[in-house]
């Protein structure tokens, strides 16, 4: 209760600072901890801005996302401890922000935020020129992921946030605009907007800039082809319920959606993923030993469709009637799940109690139930497929996976977490309450259950520590298999023929033999023993974003496993062989496989949010 009433207290204060000039900067006790520099961009004293969190510190191998942060009104130096409190709060600490510091060109200027095209008096410079400076310093100094570059801005700095994302040359991958207008008129062309990521974060109560203004430009963006997401949220203009949890939303958004980054003139040379995309795909093929070239399995489209902010999707049988359908949460206000039937129509719409970011469809006593959760999240729910919260499972150290399975053989699904830390993993009843915990494994990354069934107990499997970990259905440690002199972390377990013989499917790394000090990424099928039947080398980054999933896409009775091969290559194989077939397609950024018995399954693949549903010819 303490907590919540210093939450809505620091709201206060923060509302006030921000909408009132001239007021003291907040005591900073509870950020003392978070690291913030000044820093003149170029050495030049009117290119100010903060730089905060923990450049100190080496950049993740991916290098330090970035976030540009335009704050509203008198937008300076009095707000640095709420951007503190962002950094501390909603964001993972392989980010830095770059807190802006409006320049007072003259004592009667109007704009804080100056545009090329709504200039301020004796400006020297516009604000684009100023956060195309910043970034510049920032990736002369630190390495940055080219791929997660955004603008952060709300109230009167939004306009400056759509004009810097539509130049030509903006680093900007992804623009993150709260409680603001737009006014077409004063930018540069909309149709600069194409295949840029926006998300929009507007209150129909704002007095100040009016929902309609986001309306319009979700629309207008959208018209362009941008990646847009309009959030709405309750209350009046300023950041309130929660702004901490609702900056966080917006940015896994944009991490979801973000363009393609543009390399700039004079930056240290950093890998675009997609650059050279022609030249980089023989390069990753030759690599993996994927050919890529055309083979007798065709795939074909059958649909697609579009779902308004997507969060999570999962395949289950939802209404119980023997046919798979694809589930999909979203990010509306209020959240709702999509329940797609395997020819691509939404056959219902269920309100759910919250944001979901990943679920898993199960049954208890013969109904469909819905597990969610977020990734570093402190609980899973189970809700009804009424969209009605059945029990909330809470996690202390955090949630890193959650499936469900029945595992103890009497019909209902049982559920294992995950954990982060040193949690372990935790297995669940029906009713939300714990059946075991095994902590000797700590933090456990990824996990798969193979459900009991007559003759056969249930079996857990887990990658956590050193090895590939196998728990019967209390939660014993009954083997842990090493994967010859892989280091294996993302995994599947799956029945892959008539015979129920179990497979499971993993990622493996090793070390280069040439000692480049890279890791070698191989996709690769073993047994419950560990014995290997193939391996198959990956590209980096297809090895890295770890795609994978099993399904029957022919009808023979027997799953295949289909994974991204490289940045373009989808590879199917089956669990005796290295490969059936390579699918010429760029990587999704999930999949799934609608299967049905003695059918051909169908595979959806995702990419932000749209689904594309593919069947072999």
């Amino acid at each position: 209760m303490a907590d919540r009433k210093n939450f809505f207290l620091w709201a206060v204060i923060v509302v006030w600072v921000i909408l009132c000039s001239g007021t003291k900067a907040l005591a900073q006790d509870d950020v003392s901890d978070v690291a913030s520099t000044s820093v003149l961009a170029g050495g030049d004293t009117n290119k100010r801005y903060f730089l905060i969190g923990e450049y100190e510190q080496a950049a993740p191998a991916e290098g330090f996302g970035l976030i540009i942060v335009m704050a509203g009104d008198e937008g300076g130096s009095e707000v640095e401890s709420f951007v503190k409190r962002i950094y501390k709060k909603a964001l993972p600490k392989n980010y830095l922000l770059a807190q802006l510091v409006p320049v007072k060109w003259t004592a009667e200027q109007q704009v804080t935020w100056p545009t090329e095209k709504v200039p301020a008096e004796k400006q020297e410079f516009s604000t684009e020129e100023f956060i195309g400076a910043v970034i510049e310093d920032i990736k002369n100094k630190y390495k940055v992921n080219n791929n997660h570059i955004f603008t952060l801005c709300w109230s009167s700095a939004g306009l400056a946030g759509y004009a810097y994302s539509l130049q030509a040359d903006s680093l900007a991958t992804g623009s993150f605009i709260a409680m603001s207008g737009f006014e077409p008129e004063s930018l540069p062309p909309l149709e600069q907007a194409k295949g840029r990521a926006y998300v929009l974060f507007q209150s129909a109560r704002d007095e100040r800039y009016p929902f309609s203004a986001a309306q319009q430009a979700y629309e207008k963006l959208k018209e362009k082809d941008a990646k847009a997401s309009l959030l709405k949220y309750r209350g009046k203009q300023n950041w309130q319920e929660k702004p901490y949890t609702q900056i966080r939303v917006g940015i896994k958004l944009l991490e979801r959606d973000h363009s393609r980054p543009v390399r700039a003139a004079g930056s240290p040379a950093q890998r675009d993923v997609e650059s050279a995309r022609t030249g980089k795909m023989q390069r990753e093929a030759a690599a993996s030993g994927v050919s890529g070239k055309a083979n007798s399995l065709k795939m074909h489209l059958v649909w697609e469709i579009s779902i308004k902010d997507a969060l999570g999707m999962c395949i289950g049988d939802w209404n119980v009637d023997g046919k798979p359908e694809l589930l999909v949460s979203d990010a509306n206000d209020p959240a709702n799940l999509h329940v797609i039937d395997v020819n691509g129509r939404e056959i219902e719409t269920v309100e759910l109690p919250g944001w979901f970011w990943a679920i898993e469809c199960g049954r208890i006593k013969g109904q469909s139930v819905l597990l969610a959760y977020r990734n570093g999240g402190l609980s899973v729910r189970a809700v009804d497929r009424h969209g009605n919260k059945l029990w909330s499972y809470v996690c202390k150290d955090g949630v890193n996976c959650a499936h469900w399975g029945d595992i103890d053989g009497d019909g209902n699904d049982e559920m294992v977490v995950g954990t982060k830390g040193y949690g372990g993993l935790h297995g669940v009843n029906e009713n939300g309450k714990r059946l075991w915990k095994a902590s000797d494994i700590g933090s456990v990354p990824y996990q798969s259950i193979i459900g009991a069934k007559e003759g056969r107990p249930g079996t857990v499997i887990a990658t956590g520590g050193m090895g590939v970990h196998i728990f019967d259905s209390n939660g014993k440690s009954v083997d842990v298999l090493e994967i010859k002199n892989f280091f294996v972390i993302p995994i599947q377990a799956a029945e892959v023929d008539v015979n129920d013989t179990i497979q499971i499917f993993g990622i493996g790394a090793k070390g280069d033999d040439e000692g480049t000090g890279h890791s070698l990424f191989y996709a690769m099928a073993f047994d419950m023993e560990g014995k290997v039947a193939w391996e198959k080398r990956l590209s980096a980054k297809s090895g890295a974003a770890a795609c994978f999933t099993a399904g029957d896409l022919d009808g023979d009775g027997q799953a295949e496993w289909i994974y991204a091969a490289t940045s373009h290559i989808l590879a199917i194989a089956s669990p005796e062989e290295e490969e059936i077939a390579t699918i010429d397609m760029p990587r999704p950024g999930e999949m799934a496989v609608l299967s049905a018995k003695d059918k051909k399954g169908k595979l959806i693949l995702r990419r932000g949010e749209k689904f594309f549903c593919y069947v072999i010819d």
